[in-house]
């Protein structure tokens, strides 16, 4: 599912809704081109992914390449307020960007700041598999024979 009708807030909201608050996930950048990164989400990345989000008009990242979701609280925050002006000024981040917090098992900060976020709930396997229900694909380089 992707809606670009959602307000950030919203958005937001609802990629937290997707899983429990207690659920341990596995998180990957999945790509980082053209402005946009998209990190994919499940429970375990070995075959596929369930959750990818989109945050386009990228103008800062710390993000690793691959990271666990502590099992308390959300998986997504927006900063907002004081929090994120200092985070603008210390790393010089231009307005109209919103900062977007992942949550980690560690104590490291993971932090987007993007113009917008999208999501898409499916799930994605990273194998060739055969009668693909709806919101479900394969991830290339893997495709179906015809």
């Amino acid at each position: 599912m992707t809606n670009h009708l959602l307000s950030v807030e919203e958005t937001v909201a609802a990629i937290n809704a997707v899983y429990p608050e207690d659920e341990w996930l596995e998180l990957t950048v999945l790509d980082y081109s053209d402005d946009c990164l998209t990190v994919a989400v499940c429970e375990d990345l070995t075959y596929y992914h369930s959750l990818e989000i989109s945050l386009q008009e990228v103008d800062f990242m710390s993000v690793p390449a691959l990271w666990q979701k502590k099992a308390a609280g959300h998986l997504l925050q927006l900063l907002t307020g004081t929090a994120a002006r200092e985070f603008n000024i210390a790393h010089r981040i231009t307005g109209g960007n919103q900062l977007f917090s992942f949550s980690n098992a560690d104590a490291v900060a993971i932090i987007v700041a993007a113009q917008k976020i999208t999501y898409r709930v499916g799930s994605v396997y990273y194998y060739n598999r055969e009668n693909l229900l709806p919101n479900e694909r394969i991830r290339l380089p893997f495709k179906r024979s015809v």
